[in-house]
């Protein structure tokens, strides 16, 4: 199960990292932006693309129990943090709200997974 939240998680990130990098007018929240708003949106888009690269090698080194380990508290702290980040902005709750839910989803999977294998 464990592989498979990580290989969710670089799909994940590495398509919104994709998206934000490529074309950040394409996101409505994003759309009509000025250029300092799209720097920073594709500065994000460079962030998700490693933690999905991240997550690609401690699903390849799953099998080593410390860089496992360590990369499902990286992952859970990540997401939570992000997680709050969406719900506690003043943006638009319809632009925010479903991407923070799916953060708290997998700080929730990395959370859990966390606490079984330390």
């Amino acid at each position: 199960m464990i592989q498979t939240i990580l290989l969710l998680n670089a799909l994940f990130e590495g398509g919104v990292g994709l998206i934000f990098i490529l074309s950040p007018e394409s996101v409505g929240l994003f759309a009509g932006a000025d250029a300092k708003l799209l720097y920073m949106v594709r500065m994000y888009g460079f962030g998700a693309i490693t933690i999905a690269f991240y997550s690609l090698k401690v699903w390849e080194k799953a099998h080593e129990r410390d860089t496992l380990v360590l990369g499902l508290l990286v992952f859970t702290i990540f997401h939570l943090l992000i997680g709050i980040a969406q719900f506690t902005t003043s943006v638009d709750p319809a632009t925010t709200y479903p991407p923070g839910v799916a953060h708290f989803i997998f700080a929730f999977l990395f959370g859990f997974s966390y606490y079984r294998e330390r």
